[in-house]
């Protein structure tokens, strides 16, 4: 399976370090607010103290887990769905959730139309060219991912790659010929499922 020194299972460690240290801290922050009628306004600037830090301790938790997740979907990526491990495990759900997929197949939707008018709000930028050159491909796959029962999570976290990787994706950065080839390859590992 997977080492010691894989960053999922680093990712991991440190999410479960920091959660119990964050455990410790509340506890600390409320045994130190039932002592302050014993022990004074000292345990109360403790416990309030305690509260500050577990604040950040929270945030941090939080950070970790994100860090975790896109480790998890790196691997999923990669071709390494299958691993039996809970962070893969949970991830690979969210990818193959219906309504994850309808917001991908929406998003491939806006920017398939945005190509003619672009909104001044609009965080698209695709390349126009390619877009339009592959606008078939894309309607396809949309409708692959509204509708197909059951999908590998390889596919739908190639679709997300594709869309959310503006520096390296064939999608913004052209040329058309190497967006249909990925959108080719993405199609072929949706549907093996």
């Amino acid at each position: 399976m997977l080492g010691p020194d894989h960053p999922l299972v680093r990712a991991e460690s440190q999410e479960r370090t920091l959660r119990a240290q964050f455990a410790v801290t509340v506890v600390f922050g409320f045994a130190a607010a039932l002592a302050s009628p014993f022990l004074g306004p000292a345990a109360l600037r403790l416990s309030i103290g305690a509260c500050v830090v577990a604040g950040l301790f929270a945030l941090a938790v939080f950070v970790a887990h994100t860090r975790l997740r896109e480790r998890a979907f790196e691997l999923i990526a990669s071709g390494r769905e299958e691993l039996p491990v809970q962070a893969v495990e949970s991830e690979r759900s969210r990818l193959r959730n219906r309504r994850y997929r309808r917001k991908l197949a929406h998003t491939i939707d806006v920017i398939t139309v945005q190509t003619q008018v672009r909104d001044w709000w609009s965080p698209v930028c695709a390349d126009r060219a390619s877009v339009v050159a592959a606008e078939p491909e894309l309607r396809e796959l949309s409708r692959l991912l509204r509708e197909l029962p059951a999908v590998r999570a390889r596919g739908v976290a190639l679709v997300t790659s594709l869309i959310r990787d503006g520096a390296t994706s064939p999608l913004y950065q052209g040329p058309a010929p190497r967006l249909r080839e990925e959108l080719g390859r993405i199609r072929h590992v949706l549907v093996e499922a």
